[in-house]
């Protein structure tokens, strides 16, 4: 009996000392998924939950401990169901030798409630030998309409119901999305709007026509860079958007190629394009007849018009106050070429047939707020009249006193206050002393009386015979507080 118990506890020591040994314990070691992104990306029409699961394999021959598994955020929407147990983390989880163990993931959402986000990021942690790995979770909180990758063929959205778009969408070619007063778009990062066909927005003051990114937290409402924009693409004829806000992208709007076989057309009213990572505008060779309309507070350029083109701006205002790195540009760029040749090693140049600002306002914290560039022998024809302009003489190319390009230019002292508060985006003009009231061009307003009478509040422009510059007419009571 003596030597059957040493036996067995010299057996038990050996294999406890070998479990032991099959335990990798190398610090590159990882875990395989069956997903790198658990997203329920079903409608939720009703209030109620889902489940999901995610599949975690030991690629290896040897066991492998999983020090610690846990739901990274706080959201409150996402649980857990790890190996069989109800709990949003673990710790000491060990999966056998090519084997592989399930969580289920639930998540509960009543989509009727309008405050809920429209998308709910969290994440599932996993530390193995001090390597983490992190398996993303996404879901939309809204009863909505999602748009997954799709090409959109001629159709009308309207307000019922906000939608989503996830991973693009295209209006395809020959066909037009129009989108009607009060209608929401909320793209997901990195998604992207692009129009081969026709773009057509109805907005009404108050009642505008939205998009942005999907993040409708209070910490989200002016961050940029949420998602990519709206492209219209080589071709792209008669796109509209009035009474439209774009805000949040990268590029607002990015207009046409380098290589354009049909020049894409937009017209743009009573519109706003705001908070923009890159550039509000950004056009290569197209056209743009642009009225009432405020670009505002991008991190290189408001508008960029490049490698020629045909373009008009009346009454509009372009106001940049980014704060949010050190901003480099002019935020208006006007050229009649490309230089692409560190992407491609092509040089493009263009005749630049018009670039028209008229009765509008460009200011920004630098203290010049327009270039151009210019290859000689091809059009280059530009034109401000009526306009307050940010810039000082020697700073640019072009010869301010040229009266072929500057008319009735008004360049305004460092020290004027011209909005209401540029650094919370209010661009109404301030007071009766700036330098934009009164200043603009009756015979213009009346040339586009249909456009211009009105501003893009909807204020009588002509009660007073003396338009003021930009966007926006002078509000009465603004005056009366002063």
């Amino acid at each position: 009996m003596r030597y059957l118990y040493i036996f067995t506890s010299i057996l038990m020591i050996l294999l406890f000392s070998c479990s032991k040994e099959n335990i990798i314990t190398d610090s590159s070691a990882k875990l395989s998924f069956s997903t790198d992104t658990v997203s329920f990306d079903t409608v939720f029409s009703t209030i109620g939950s889902t489940t999901k699961e995610l599949k975690i394999y030991n690629p290896y021959n040897e066991r492998i401990l999983i020090k610690s598994i846990k739901l990274s955020g706080n959201t409150g929407y996402f649980s857990l169901n790890i190996n069989g147990i109800s709990s949003n983390s673990a710790e000491n989880v060990e999966i056998d030798a090519k084997d592989s163990l399930y969580i289920f993931i639930e998540v509960t959402i009543d989509p009727t409630n309008k405050n809920s986000p429209i998308e709910i990021l969290d994440s599932i942690e996993f530390n193995t030998n001090g390597n983490l790995q992190n398996i993303k979770l996404q879901a939309f909180g809204q009863d909505m309409i999602l748009i997954n990758g799709e090409y959109i063929q001629t159709q009308t959205w309207n307000s019922e119901k906000p939608y989503l778009i996830i991973n693009s969408m295209l209006i395809d070619s020959l066909n037009t999305l129009t989108i009607e007063a009060g209608s929401r778009l909320y793209f997901s990062r990195n998604s992207t709007l692009y129009v081969k066909g026709t773009l057509s927005v109805s907005g009404e003051y108050e009642n505008e026509v939205v998009f942005q990114g999907s993040r409708l937290e209070h910490v989200y409402t002016d961050v940029p860079g949420q998602w990519k924009g709206i492209v219209f693409l080589d071709g792209s004829q008669n796109n509209l958007l009035n009474y439209a806000i774009v805000k949040n992208a990268v590029i607002g709007l990015n207009i046409g190629f380098i290589e354009n076989l049909i020049t894409p057309e937009i017209e743009i009213h009573n519109s706003r394009i705001e908070h923009h990572s890159y550039a509000g505008i950004y056009a290569l060779d197209s056209k743009i007849f642009a009225t009432n309309s405020i670009i505002s507070n991008c991190g290189n350029y408001l508008v960029a018009l490049v490698n020629g083109g045909e373009y008009e701006f009346l009454h509009c205002t372009f106001a940049n106050y980014w704060n949010l790195t050190v901003r480099q540009e002019p935020s208006v760029v006007i050229t009649n070429f490309l230089d692409a040749t560190q992407y491609n090693g092509k040089y493009y140049t263009n005749n630049l047939i018009k670039a028209n600002f008229k009765n509008s306002i460009l200011a920004g914290t630098n203290e010049t707020e327009i270039g151009f560039g210019k290859i000689e022998n091809f059009d280059f024809n530009y034109y401000f009249e009526n306009c307050l302009l940010k810039t000082t003489q020697g700073k640019i190319s072009e010869d301010l006193s040229d009266i072929n390009h500057f008319k009735s230019v008004i360049y305004p002292k460092n020290s004027e206050k011209i909005f209401v508060n540029s650094f919370k985006y209010n661009f109404n003009l301030d007071t009766i002393e700036t330098s934009a009231k009164d200043a603009g061009n009756l015979n213009l307003v009346n040339d586009y009386s249909a456009l211009l009478q009105l501003d893009i509040d909807r204020i009588n422009r002509t009660d007073d015979f003396k338009p003021d510059l930009g966007a926006y007419e002078q509000k009465k009571t603004q005056i009366q507080k002063k």
